[in-house]
This record gives C-alpha cells, sequence and structure tokens, in this order.
C-alpha cells in the first residue's frame, strides 16, 4: 500500500473521538543518541508550557539526552508557521484542537505516528484519536457557560439562555475565528430549527444578541466581569476553574444541552527530523502520572482510562459523569465549513454586533 493510500485509509476510518505526581516512570521507547539533540514544541504559553517544563521536561531531557525548546503563541499563527515550514519543519510536536490536524492532513503537512512507539496510546479512551493515525488527543476540556456568582441570579443552564433579556446585553463570546464559533453557530441554528446545513437561522438567532466582548481567551474578557460589564460568558471549564482559583467571582455550568468538547492534541510535522524523540514525547504526555498531574494542576481532563483524578479535581474537570454530557463535533467537516462560516458570520452576524 502507498503512502498516499495509508492516507486515504486513515482520512476514511479515523475516529471521533490538559498536572503532581512524578514523571520517572515514564514508559516510553529507548532512543539510541549519538549526541544531544533539540526537540522543538509549538504550543500555548501559560499553564499548558509550565505544565510541560514541571511534569515532563526534566525527566524526559535526562531519559533522551535531548533539550526541550519551545515556539509559543496562538494556535493559528503557529499552524501557519508549519505550513510556511512545509519541507524543512523547525517544529518536531504541535500542540491544537483536532482542526487544523484535518486541515493539514490534506496536504500531508503532518505525519502517521506509530502506536508501537507509543505504547500509551493502547490505554486511551475511544474518542481519543479523532484524527486516526496522525497523532493523538492528550487532553479533553469542555466549552460552556461561565457567569458571575455575585450578578447573575439565576445562572444559565442552556444555549438557549443566552438570549435571555437579562443576559443578551452583558455577554463574552468567541471571536470570528475561535475554535468553538462554529459549534455556536451550528447550536444557535438549531435552537432557532435549523441546524449544521441550516445555518441561516442560526445567523438571524446570533444577530440578536449584543456582546459586550469578543476574545479567544479568557483574560480578555476577565477586567469586564471584576467591572460588572460582563455577567456571562461563553468559555472552557478548565479557563474557568484557574480563575476561580485566582479568586475571580465566577463559576461554570455545563449545559444540559450538552457543552462542546474539544480536544487537547498531538500531532507531528512530517518534516520534522525528529520523529523518534516526538513520538516518545507523545508516549510521555499520555503517561497516567503526567495527565493525572496536569488535571490536578490545570483541570484538563485526560485522555487515559488509567487515570484515576481525585474527587475534587475530577468534579471540576471534563472526566467522569460530565462525559455523559459534551458533544463532540467532527473536525473535519468544521475545517471544511471554516472558511464559509467565517465569511458568513463577517458579513452577517458581526455588522449587527456593532464590530
Amino acid at each position: 500500500m502507498t503512502g498516499k493510500q495509508t492516507r486515504r485509509r486513515f482520512l476514511k476510518t479515523s475516529s471521533a473521538g490538559m498536572l503532581g505526581t512524578a514523571v520517572a516512570a515514564i514508559a516510553a521507547p529507548a532512543i539510541v543518541l549519538g549526541q544531544s539533540r533539540t526537540l522543538t514544541i509549538s504550543t500555548w504559553g501559560g499553564d499548558t508550557e509550565n505544565a510541560i517544563k514541571s511534569f515532563v521536561m526534566p525527566e524526559f531531557e535526562k531519559e533522551h539526552d535531548c533539550k526541550l525548546v519551545f515556539d509559543i503563541g496562538s494556535m493559528g499563527a503557529r499552524y501557519n508557521k508549519i505550513r510556511a515550514q512545509e519541507g524543512m519543519s523547525a517544529v518536531d510536536v504541535f500542540f491544537s484542537t483536532d482542526e487544523p490536524v484535518f486541515n493539514g492532513m490534506r496536504t500531508d503537512l503532518f505525519a502517521e505516528v506509530n502506536p508501537a512507539n507509543i505504547p500509551n496510546m493502547a490505554d486511551l479512551h475511544d474518542w481519543a484519536t479523532p484524527t486516526g493515525g496522525f497523532g493523538v488527543g492528550y487532553g479533553l476540556i469542555t466549552f460552556g457557560l461561565a457567569y458571575h456568582t455575585g450578578l447573575v441570579q439565576n445562572p444559565p443552564t442552556s444555549w438557549a439562555d443566552l438570549w435571555r433579556e437579562d443576559i443578551s446585553g452583558n455577554l463574552a463570546l468567541p471571536a470570528l475565528f475561535h475554535s468553538l464559533m462554529p459549534a455556536l453557530l451550528i447550536r444557535s441554528s438549531e435552537i432557532a430549527g435549523g441546524g449544521a446545513d441550516d445555518l441561516a437561522p442560526g445567523l438571524e438567532k446570533l444577530a440578536e444578541l449584543r456582546p459586550k466582548k469578543l476574545s479567544y481567551f479568557w483574560t480578555a474578557w476577565a477586567p469586564l466581569l471584576e467591572s460588572g460589564d460582563v455577567h456571562v460568558a461563553a468559555e472552557f471549564d478548565y479557563y474557568i476553574e484557574g480563575m476561580k482559583d485566582k479568586g475571580y467571582s465566577v463559576a461554570w455550568n455545563n449545559p444540559t444541552d450538552q457543552g462542546f468538547a474539544t480536544y487537547q492534541h498531538l500531532s507531528i510535522p512530517a518534516a520534522s527530523q525528529n520523529k523518534d524523540l516526538a513520538e516518545a514525547f507523545l508516549n510521555a504526555m499520555l503517561d497516567p502520572g503526567v495527565q493525572t498531574s496536569i488535571a490536578n494542576k490545570t483541570y484538563q481532563g485526560p485522555t487515559n482510562r488509567k487515570v484515576m483524578l481525585a474527587p475534587e479535581v475530577a468534579s471540576r474537570s471534563t472526566y467522569g459523569d460530565r462525559l455523559n454530557n459534551i458533544r463532540f463535533f467532527d473536525g473535519r467537516d468544521v475545517d471544511a465549513k471554516r472558511q464559509a462560516i467565517s465569511e458568513m458570520l463577517k458579513t452577517q452576524v458581526l455588522p449587527a454586533w456593532g464590530e
């Protein structure tokens, strides 16, 4: 079977599918090195970068006689950098959601991984490999409803509550190119009588809202929460849990009509010159001890089914019972519709929002 045939097979059969304990027991493939190498990790900054440095980096560098270096930035900017470097990628491991991986798979931008070199893959939940053989999910988070605990007397419990009179004018919503904006549009369309294949009702429904802030990250709307200008925000669970630990008057609800599940995904650019080391890094990120440490620190849900979180962490993460009330959106389908959705939002919704 040719490489292209293999790729097509994975595209057809891929299934839907982020911290303390020590990492010394990580079972990773042995790598014979003639000299110290450098593994470049493309990821978000903040908690994700800190988690890698705290729970993976020290033992990994020692075990594999290598150095980890970081390319930090937003997912879109980092993905475009990999595309620009196609054929000579300086990146060895790419952190993202699953959507850009599906986009890159169309042009062979990412390499298939070898499960034999990533033994912890055998212990993943069935839903944790959304891109088939082109990487793995190492964490799961949920997009839902955050609210100011002192200003909202009747907390929102469903996506339809965004249109409540006491909420719609005091909202923070995802920005135009936010990874979850297509999901919010689809759900809005369903509420208005349409669906994923009939988005017109959703565009009209979203245009009714009067958001105070559009953002990609919680720090953009957090000052407005403190000032009382934002009462409710559509946001990720683990961001809100972190805000609570920082003293913000905020809480989070998983909507009764399902929160939007989002993968924290790991993939390897096809042009990486360190694929063996990159696969060892993926294996380390899937280690139960590492995933437990990640959840304990940042409340990102684990993908390794062997992880057993303490009740006080489990209740604040995408884990356990919460897995029964989340909705996975097909990253391949979202990627295919992203350009059209963004154009429709730009022309039909943003003007109504005064943007």
